[in-house]
């Protein structure tokens, strides 16, 4: 398991030291809870724009926002569909990756609008995902 955050921060709020790798972010190996809280309080305060939790196997939960909200939520579990919900609550973003790092998949997440099928979501756009 990978956590992933955009490289070039400074990342002392980690109680794992980061590493970069080739892609261009910053991954925690074996992210502890206390990690992925610490990511997205980052991403809540607006230090970072998004976060990546990646299972390794290709599957990963990821969301990009700020405050507490709207997130865009993204899970990608293999094939070729991403489930987005584009406006995820803060909660919503946390239950998720707590769901995902204890070896869950996330479920849906409340949303104002409903969750999205596509066949490639914001951060497939974005980098090449999904």
């Amino acid at each position: 398991m990978e956590l992933q955050v955009p490289s070039g921060g400074s990342f002392e709020w980690f109680a794992s030291t980061p590493v970069s790798d080739p892609a261009g972010h910053d991954v925690v190996r074996n992210p502890t809870p206390d990690d992925v809280a610490a990511a997205l309080d980052a991403m809540g305060n607006g230090w970072i724009e998004f976060a990546i939790l990646d299972a390794g196997d290709g599957s990963f939960v990821q969301a990009a926002g700020s405050g507490d909200g709207p997130y865009q939520l993204e899970h990608w579990a293999g094939g070729d569909r991403v489930d987005s919900t584009p406006a995820a609550d803060r909660a919503a973003v946390e239950a998720a990756f707590a769901a995902y790092l204890g070896g869950g998949r996330p479920v849906a997440a409340p949303a104002a609008e409903p969750p999205v099928r596509e066949s490639k979501g914001l951060f497939g756009r974005l980098f090449g995902r999904g």
